[in-house]
């Protein structure tokens, strides 16, 4: 049986003492093929065994330590980072100080975080960081001082990055954005109470990944390269168009649109020039002939 265990779920919730009794019938080291642990609410008692077991437990390729009763810092000690890719912790504060070199670590949840920390810490230690969740960003956790003197380091394999909360302004977002070269998603979330315009901090990766989309004169899109706007809205079926949103961005392109709303705008075309330019854009921006439905309200 202990050769078959692969994955491995040890909680004291609800019950206390179930790890102390499971850790004393089989202990860590056993399971030699043991790759994914994750431990909750662990108690003070279950430390002294866990330091000994985790220490050669060598073979681990996940780690999730839910547990705010105590403090993580012994665990991450001893954990072995060897062939680690995957690590759920609170902080990254005890992990900080025991990496020494780098790791190869991929995906990373964490609770808190500082963004000088992430820039000139994190993506120096872990450069193969592909997944990172962060619930709070925040300046709380700052623990760097004249970061200008301080070596930037680029996140090149990172894709995908979730945070709940960016506690830094704009431009610190910025920053944080040019260090990580192939992002290709991005999920952050805020309660920020005084956005009194919500529409206008929406933001999209490309390619844009709805079907429904509306343009507006003020829309405003930004790519890094020519193949980014090739393929920018392939995916957009259901379009809808103000007459002025085709004159000024008729240099974008739907290839696979079937529904096309044109809503009229308080300006009315009158000048037949204005008509054929009108027209013109049209063609360029949507591909007719794929065109199902059309509505003019």
């Amino acid at each position: 049986m202990k050769q078959q265990i692969y994955s491995l779920h040890l909680s004291n919730k609800d019950t206390s003492r179930q790890i102390d009794t499971f850790l004393s019938f089989l202990p860590l080291n056993e399971l030699s093929h043991l790759q994914t642990l994750i431990l909750t609410q662990i108690e003070k008692e279950n430390i002294i065994k866990l330091k000994s077991m985790l220490a050669l437990s060598t073979n681990l390729l996940s780690f999730k330590l839910i547990s705010s009763e105590i403090d993580e810092d012994e665990i991450i000690f001893i954990l072995p980072l060897s062939n680690l890719q995957k690590l759920s912790i609170l902080s990254l504060r005890s992990f900080q100080i025991h990496i020494q070199q780098t790791t190869g670590i991929t995906h990373l949840t964490i609770f808190n975080y500082s963004l000088e920390q992430l820039i000139y810490q994190l993506f120096q230690y872990v450069p193969m960081l592909t997944y990172p969740n962060i619930e709070y960003i925040s300046k709380y956790n700052r623990s760097m001082k004249n970061n200008e003197n301080i070596h930037k380091h680029n996140a090149i394999y990172l894709e995908k990055l979730i945070i709940g909360e960016f506690k830094y302004d704009f431009k610190d977002f910025a920053n944080l954005i040019k260090q990580i070269p192939n992002l290709k998603s991005l999920i952050i979330s805020s309660d920020e109470p005084k956005i009194s315009d919500k529409s206008s901090i929406c933001i999209y990766t490309t390619p844009y990944l709805s079907n429904t989309f509306q343009m507006e004169p003020n829309t405003i899109t930004h790519f890094r390269t020519i193949s980014y706007k090739s393929n920018l809205f392939d995916k957009v079926t259901n379009l809808i168009l103000t007459h002025q949103s085709i004159i000024d961005k008729c240099q974008y392109h739907f290839p696979n649109v079937t529904s096309l709303t044109l809503i009229s705008s308080d300006e009315v075309i009158n000048d037949s020039l204005e008509q054929i330019d009108f027209i013109q854009c049209l063609k360029m921006t949507v591909n007719l002939s794929k065109l199902i439905h059309l509505d003019i309200p």
